[in-house]
């Protein structure tokens, strides 16, 4: 099951519970659903408490207990900054007419790479920084390949999203867009909080049967922007603060566009995306949920003559 498949089943068996019955008579409600590996997850406290509070047998009535609704649909929700700190930044890849299963062979770091068993994207993570049993964890700035988590986006589209990517690198930054769009179109959005001073940003890029058809990027007091960008979708009616200028914009007076770290228009923005391709993000799946995962090819260009990268490794410490 996908996310986008959990997700669904989120939202089927709050009205199903009602129609549960016991194989035998112990059983008072259908408590074995929390341990299984895919919907177990799905099972906030607030769902346990609207599983145990659903009338069953001779009592049920056909409508389930009231819980919170936790996967809002479209993309909206990932201008919501949580109060922990957590996503900062997102990025992700969509891709038309294509399963989740075959998004490795398209996007892969590696040539017949698959895809991994289901997983938090925390717990991918820290698989991932293992290098075989040794240990040693290695990061450079030569390559940014994202390790994602995988599922439906709506009707016939996949994602593969990361929630903790690199800072975005403008000058070497390349779209998977092109690569991912061999069979149809492919999206790519990337969103970042103002951390170091620099401007909040908010990349899109389309491409399609393998050429990139438009994009822009906003960043700060600026809006690089390429191709003939759809009306829907052009950054200057998204991000009202910014005054187009060949392509490159300037902001419209003081920087008030900004708030808390963020962008003036992301929603919207994300919004209008979602609207434009008919796609959606499962929230809880990817906050909380298990995803099948893989890893990327590079976001970023391979550095050119004169330009220098960092390795850095990271071993246990030993006495």
């Amino acid at each position: 099951m996908g996310g986008g498949g959990a997700d669904a089943a989120g939202r089927t068996l709050p009205a199903a519970r009602p129609g549960w019955q016991p194989l035998g008579p112990d059983p008072l409600a259908p408590v074995g659903l929390t341990a299984d590996l895919l919907l177990g997850p799905l099972f906030t406290p607030e769902h346990g408490r609207a599983l145990l509070a659903t009338p069953r047998g001779e009592e049920a009535t056909g409508v389930a207990g009231a819980v919170v609704d936790e996967d809002p649909e479209g993309l909206a929700w990932l201008a919501d900054r949580p109060g922990n700190g957590q996503r900062t930044a997102y990025r992700f890849l969509l891709v038309e007419d294509v399963a989740p299963a075959a998004l490795p062979a398209l996007v892969g770091a590696e040539d017949g790479a698959e895809l991994h068993p289901p997983m938090t994207l925390w717990d991918a993570r820290h698989a991932s920084r293992s290098d075989g049993d040794s240990g040693v964890r290695t990061r450079s700035s030569y390559d940014d390949k994202a390790l994602v988590g995988v599922g439906r986006a709506g009707p016939g589209w996949s994602f593969a999203f990361d929630n903790h990517p690199q800072p975005f690198n403008e000058a070497r930054f390349v779209s998977p867009a092109a690569v991912a769009s061999r069979h149809g179109r492919a999206v790519v959005v990337w969103g970042e909080a103002d951390q170091y001073g620099g401007g909040a940003l908010f990349h899109l890029s389309v491409a399609e049967r393998g050429e990139e058809r438009y994009a822009f990027t906003v960043r700060g007091n600026r809006c690089e922007r390429f191709g003939q960008i759809p009306q829907d979708l052009d950054p200057a009616r998204l991000f009202p603060a910014t005054r187009d200028s060949g392509s490159d914009s300037e902001r419209d007076g003081v920087r008030s566009g900004e708030r808390d770290g963020g962008l003036s228009g992301e929603a919207t923005a994300l919004a209008a995306i979602a609207a434009a391709f008919r796609v959606t993000l499962p929230r809880y799946a990817l906050d909380h949920g298990r995803l099948h995962t893989f890893t990327t090819c590079s976001w970023t260009r391979p550095p050119g003559p004169g330009e220098t990268y960092v390795v850095m490794s990271f071993g246990p410490v030993t006495p």
